[in-house]
C-alpha cells in the first residue's frame, strides 16, 4: 500500500512540548504503542548513489536499510530488511525478515545484506542511527503520527565498524502517515498542525553530520 508522510523538522522545543501539542490536535490523536528505541543500518553504493538522488530530489528512488529495536544497540534482535521506494510525494516499503542466528553483529550484518543485494547493487552499510520513537494515531485512525528524537548517528567505515562517538541531532522530528486514498482529508489535519512541514530525511542528516559533504 502506497502512502504519504509529512515530516515536520523541529528546533529549539523540547519533546513534552512537541508530543502535548500532537495530543491537542482536534483529530484526537492518542497513544497507539509504548515508545520505544530504533536502531537502522543504512546502505548505498560506494560512491553513495541513493545519497546523491535523494539529495538531488530524484522522484523515483529507492532506500535500503535494516531495522531492529531495544536500548542495547550490540545487539541485533530480529532484524529485517526494508526497502523503502518513493515515486515523487508517495512511498512504498517492502519489509523482508532476516535470520536472526546469523545476523549477529554489525559485521555479520553487513556482509549477509551485501551479498543478498550484490545483484541490484554493489553495497556497502555507510551509516548507522538510533532514536526514541513515539506511536500515536488519530481517532478515526486514518492518520499515525510518530515523534522521533534522541537521534545519534554513527559514521561505518569500510571496515564495517561502528565509530566509537556518535554525532548527535537535537531536532524533534514529526511525521504524519496515511494511506493514499486518504489525501482528500489531509487538508483539515494540515491546517490545525502547529509546526511547518519541511522535507526532512535522516539518511541525508546522518551522512551530512558525520561525513565532509
Amino acid at each position: 500500500m502506497k502512502r504519504f508522510e509529512r515530516k515536520y523538522r523541529i528546533l529549539g522545543m523540547d519533546y513534552s512540548i512537541v508530543h502535548q501539542q500532537i495530543r491537542s490536535h482536534p483529530a484526537g490523536f492518542r497513544t497507539l504503542y509504548p515508545d520505544r528505541q530504533i536502531n537502522n543500518v543504512y546502505f548505498d553504493t560506494p560512491d553513495l548513489e541513493l545519497f546523491r538522488d535523494n539529495l538531488a530530489g530524484i522522484g523515483s528512488r529507492r532506500k535500503y536499510r535494516v531495522r531492529w529495536y531495544g536500548e542495547d544497540i550490540d545487539i541485533i534482535s530480529s532484524p529485517r530488511l526494508e526497502t523503502k521506494m518513493r515515486d515523487n510525494e508517495l512511498g512504498e516499503k517492502i519489509v523482508r525478515e532476516l535470520p536472526g542466528e546469523i545476523i549477529s553483529s554489525i559485521n555479520s550484518l553487513s556482509d549477509y545484506i551485501s551479498k543478498d543485494l550484490s545483484s541490484n547493487y554493489s553495497i556497502d552499510p555507510v551509516l548507522m542511527n538510533t532514536y526514541k520513537r513515539s506511536y500515536l494515531i488519530s481517532n478515526d485512525k486514518k492518520f499515525r503520527a510518530t515523534i522521533d528524537r534522541n537521534m545519534k548517528f554513527y559514521s561505518l567505515n569500510l571496515k564495517k565498524e561502528r565509530s566509537f562517538f556518535p554525532v548527535a541531532d537535537y531536532s524533534c522530528i514529526v511525521e504524519i502517515k496515511y494511506d493514499e486514498h486518504h489525501d482528500d482529508d489531509w487538508d483539515h489535519i494540515s491546517q490545525s498542525m502547529p509546526f511547518r512541514s519541511t522535507k526532512n530525511s535522516k539518511y541525508i542528516t546522518g551522512i551530512l553530520l558525520t561525513s565532509d559533504f
